[in-house]
């Protein structure tokens, strides 16, 4: 079911408003009973379509969802494993949007909160391939050098000969397969320079990039909530209220 879209309704309010604002002193108290008459017929209709169709209801909006808990939740979903039920659904999502294969059989893992990371999704069949995802959803600060340790520790470690070649068939291969999403509540933020750099006392450790040599994707999450409706709620069986539901309230939490 479609959200019906309140903004005419407050936009004809508007336009009323600054008809008051603009007429002469002489006529202003019949412009503020309009005004006042109109305001109580959207809000009416507004409470209507709230009451027969829970428009303007969304818990998620009235409850405060830590980092930690929506790296948790986004893991959830993106498990194929997960509570959802619905296989490799919103993992592919994502993985379309990365750009990264999709092969006809995977064998995908996802962590959470492990070593520090966000969300890890990995696999070593068919062929090596990670992802990280830096969840910004309650738009934290980026941490020196963060980026930086997470791609050494869970990328460059489990394969250094794949990063230090200079092949370019091979980097071209390994930027499909790798990647790092930052995920901002919105498209106006990306990692910070200092985040995907090396740490400067890191003298002793054997990693000759001062960089990280991948490009960190801002995915928006109301990029990839948007995503999961228009490709991932069609697939879903219409008996599933609980779930489509969910995304459909899910997605508003990003859009408001």
């Amino acid at each position: 079911m479609s959200v019906p879209n309140h903004a005419p309704l407050l936009t004809r309010v508007l336009e009323d408003y600054l008809t008051f604002r603009e007429a002469s002193v002489g006529g202003s108290v019949a412009v503020f009973e309009a005004v006042l008459a109109d305001w109580a017929r959207v809000s009416g209709e507004i409470a209507d379509r709230n009451r027969a169709h829970g428009t303007s209801f969304n818990p998620f909006t009235r409850i405060k969802i830590g980092e930690t808990s929506h790296s948790k939740l986004l893991g959830d979903l993106l498990n194929p494993r997960g509570s959802h039920g619905q296989g490799t659904l919103f993992l592919d999502v994502l993985l379309g949007k990365l750009g990264c294969p999709i092969p006809e059989s995977d064998t995908w893992k996802v962590t959470v909160e492990t070593g520090r990371v966000d969300i890890l999704i990995w696999r070593h069949h068919p062929v090596k391939s990670a992802i990280i995802i830096e969840n910004k959803s309650n738009n934290a600060g980026d941490q020196p050098n963060q980026i930086y340790r997470y791609w050494h520790r869970e990328m460059y470690l489990w394969d250094r000969e794949l990063w230090d070649t200079e092949d370019q068939a091979t980097v071209r291969e390994r930027d499909m397969r790798f990647h790092i999403a930052y995920l901002p509540t919105d498209g106006g933020r990306s990692p910070a320079e200092h985040t995907t750099t090396r740490p400067v006392d890191w003298t002793g450790v054997d990693n000759p990039h001062r960089e990280v040599p991948l490009k960190c994707m801002p995915l928006t999450l109301p990029e990839l909530t948007g995503a999961w409706l228009s490709e991932a709620l069609p697939r879903i069986p219409s008996t599933n209220s609980r779930l489509r539901d969910f995304l459909t309230q899910y997605h508003e939490l990003w859009t408001r």
